[in-house]
């Protein structure tokens, strides 16, 4: 029954139900990695302090420690706006032919002039978002980091402060060398279709239109 499923849905479909499934995982994790202050366990003196003692901790580092994840959160969530309206725009309008060479593209999209203009726009805003993310983000860790050393927890503390920032990084980055590949080479990279990740054809549903 699954495989029949599968067969029937077309490669446009599929491919939206693996980005949605990427980034439902990530945004779980980009969620905990804002959110530093408040998930990375500290000292409250005869324990780890909970969730709860983070939250109504007050202070004025903290304060801004807690003002700095919720300005990070708030970044990626206007960052992953732009990158999945983005991302639906090429499953929309272009295709992975695997058939075709990476670059074919360049030359069939002089036929779309419409399409080449959008897919621009999409690209420069997607750069600068995702610069804007990455100071954001930057800020935020550095903030974090200075208000969780006044209540360090040893190892508890690190581990958890270590695996979240690098997941976030590790998504910041990559994102930043999709967005700079885009601008430079004027392609459609895919930020979550890894395999392979250049659009390199119009999407057969819209390959009439303006030719």
């Amino acid at each position: 029954m699954l495989a029949d499923f599968d067969m029937n849905m077309d490669v446009d479909t599929k491919q939206r139900l693996q980005t949605a499934a990427t980034f439902l995982l990530e945004f779980f994790k980009i969620s905990m990695a804002s959110f530093l202050t408040v998930f990375v366990p500290r000292d409250c003196g005869d324990g780890v302090c909970s969730i709860a003692d983070n939250l109504n901790e007050v202070g004025p580092l903290h304060s801004l420690s807690i003002s700095t994840n919720s300005a990070a959160f708030l970044a990626f969530l206007v960052f992953y706006a732009i990158e999945l309206e983005r991302e639906n725009f090429c499953i929309e309008f272009l295709d992975i032919n695997e058939e075709k060479p990476i670059d074919h593209l360049d030359d069939e999209i002089e036929n779309y002039p419409s399409i080449k203009s959008d897919m621009r726009t999409f690209n420069e805003r997607y750069r600068k978002v995702t610069v804007a993310c990455a100071v954001v983000h930057a800020t935020n860790v550095c903030v974090s980091i200075i208000d969780l050393t006044w209540n360090w927890a040893g190892a508890a503390s690190l581990t958890p402060l270590l695996s979240y920032t690098i997941l976030a990084t590790m998504k910041v980055v990559g994102a930043l060398d999709v967005s700079k590949k885009a601008i430079m080479d004027e392609k459609a990279l895919s930020a979550y279709l890894k395999s392979p990740v250049v659009y390199n054809d119009i999407d057969e549903d819209h390959r009439s239109e303006e030719n």
